[in-house]
């Protein structure tokens, strides 16, 4: 009974129109979403080349023993090697996450300073030198 309760609820807020929608948040809270949605989508990237750099790690500290091999070795981590590993692959995510918003502003801002963002019927003077 309460499952179908909440399903009505939903339904109301599907009907709203777009324009309702797109207007709801400010841009920085657009912004904010964005760099969570790429952090936590690049994580599992960044966890993988983590991992690899750690156990890259222990293979050469360990005197390139074949039980340190990145992929097939068979000796355990220690709980600081698992935490540097999380720590790592949390400060990638962070970084693309970074990578991105600077990436978007420039676009924007480079959107903005284009002659195509001016108002209709603007008109555009392009000076020249006078050569003769």
């Amino acid at each position: 009974m309460l499952i179908c309760l909440l399903s009505l609820e939903a339904g109301l807020y599907a009907q709203t129109s777009p324009e309702v929608q797109s207007g709801a948040f400010p841009q920085w809270a657009k912004d904010l979403r964005r760099a969570e949605i790429v952090a936590f989508g690049s994580f599992p990237l960044t966890m993988l080349f983590a991992g690899l750099a750690v156990d890259s790690y222990r293979l050469f500290t360990h005197s390139m023993d074949s039980q340190y091999a990145p992929i097939f070795g068979s000796a355990p981590k220690t709980e600081a090697e698992q935490i540097a590993m999380i720590s790592i692959a949390v400060t990638g995510s962070l970084l693309v996450a970074l990578a991105d918003f600077i990436i978007l502003q420039i676009k924007r801002h480079k959107q903005k300073q284009s002659p195509s963002s001016l108002p209709e019927g603007t008109p555009i003077i392009l000076r020249r030198p006078n050569t003769p």
